[in-house]
């Protein structure tokens, strides 16, 4: 998505907050068509779903789906596969917030991911 952006020292920087809110808030969801979740309204669970399409847009352009990049994925690491599956599962209440994946994939073994 074109609100991402990197700084010359490596950084994600988010650079546009027009339709930002929050678990609660009545808002409208409107975001770059191929990481809207499925079920398009806005929680938790929707900007997981996000994030894991996020990371396919960066490494294998918009037209990719899971199955699809899940032969593609072992360069980078053994849990990114995992990592997408936990971030893009169809039922929103089985998607893993933030602080879950941090737990599960990053403090477990206390090294930076990959």
């Amino acid at each position: 998505p074109g609100n991402i952006m990197l700084t010359k020292d490596g950084q994600v920087k988010i650079i546009d907050f027009g339709s930002a809110c929050g678990p609660g808030d009545t808002c409208s969801v409107t975001c770059t068509a191929f990481v809207a979740a499925p079920e398009k309204t806005y929680s938790v669970a929707y900007d997981m779903w996000s994030f894991g399409k996020t990371i396919i847009n960066w490494l294998f352009g918009d037209t990719m789906e899971l199955p699809n990049v899940a032969p593609m994925l072992t360069p980078f690491g053994k849990n990114l596969s995992s990592i997408l599956d936990d971030c893009l599962k169809q039922d929103p209440t089985k998607r893993l917030s933030a602080s879950e994946l941090l737990e599960k994939y990053f403090k477990e073994t206390g090294q930076p991911w990959p």
